[in-house]
């Protein structure tokens, strides 16, 4: 608990968690390959000690299960700040999805380049949607504490394009116009008004600030060298065309990514090896002829990122 959303109130947390819900999250791609997230009223709480997370996490790994329910059942003040949590490991369920023939081509590319870690948002959204996938199972009840998950839900998720966050929209939809109370059908309105209006200004923007984010220096801090010549080619090669698109009309490129939803593990490759040829763009641009004479990750760069053709590397 000591670097999240109650870190400057730990009390607080103890009193408002004692005997409730929390959510565990696989973390695989932290620093600590055992990380486990803890999600408390739509915020990250913290995470599980680094003495039990190894358990945890192996657990969790061995029953396919990226999120788990967690009854809070006691709290520890001395030496430190923390809640014992007691989860019970479901029985292994088949996970297929349909539409397997559309999200193949996304399987096939290959991605090689370091990925950006997940913001506090994006963190907080998995959180939302991994508690409200139970409400949707009947698993918990549909009150105050899951409406507060649906409002950080929608607070957060129309910057996300991914095929899982489609889906959910729709399975969330469903679920509220099948609820009898005010509550429901506000939400539900609201719900329907951010899907006919995708904030696609918010979007675009977004989309061509990732190098500009912490998470973005967070990646380059744990990066050793790169081949920005092949990362360019694999980010070219993604499905549809789609990062000669963004070159050419960042906003129609937004509103596409939207329109076509990859799933959500090949969309942050994406983005992160957009993010490193941006980044790459800005630190070689503006150097007159001899731009492409200096050298970046063990090659000779000559206009890097400039789509018309691969042959201008």
């Amino acid at each position: 608990m000591s670097h999240h959303h109650w870190s400057d109130r730990p009390e607080e947390l103890l009193r408002e968690a004692a005997g409730g819900t929390v959510v565990l999250i696989r973390e695989p791609q932290n620093v600590d390959p055992n990380a486990v997230r803890v999600h408390f009223l739509a915020e990250v709480a913290g995470y599980v000690c680094a003495q039990e997370s190894p358990e945890v996490a192996a657990a969790m790994d061995a029953s396919a299960c990226e999120s788990l329910l967690g009854k809070v059942v006691g709290t520890v003040t001395e030496p430190y700040y923390k809640l014992k949590v007691a989860c019970t490991l479901p029985s292994p369920e088949d996970d297929s999805r349909g539409d397997l023939e559309q999200n193949r081509p996304y399987e096939q590319w290959e991605y090689t380049g370091p990925l950006m870690p997940l913001s506090e948002d994006e963190k907080c959204l998995q959180g939302a949607m991994e508690f409200l996938k139970l409400v949707l199972l009947e698993q918990l009840p549909w009150d105050s504490q899951a409406q507060a998950y649906l409002e950080k839900f929608l607070a957060l998720h129309q910057l996300d394009c991914s095929e899982e966050i489609f889906r959910f929209r729709g399975s969330l939809l469903r679920f509220l116009a099948s609820r009898q109370d005010k509550n429901a059908a506000r939400l539900e309105a609201e719900l329907h008004e951010l899907s006919r209006h995708e904030y696609f200004d918010a979007l675009t923007r977004r989309l061509t600030e990732l190098h500009e984010t912490p998470e973005f220096a967070d990646m380059m801090r744990c990066t050793g060298r790169l081949d920005y010549r092949l990362l360019q080619e694999q980010v070219m090669a993604f499905p549809g065309n789609l990062a000669a698109m963004r070159i050419h009309d960042p906003k129609l490129f937004a509103r596409r990514l939207h329109y076509v939803h990859p799933p959500r593990q090949a969309l942050r490759k994406f983005l992160s090896g957009l993010a490193l040829m941006d980044d790459a763009r800005r630190r070689l641009g503006g150097l007159g002829a001899d731009a492409g004479k200096r050298e970046t990750g063990g090659f000779s760069v000559d206009r890097l990122y400039n789509y018309g053709t691969i042959n201008d590397l």
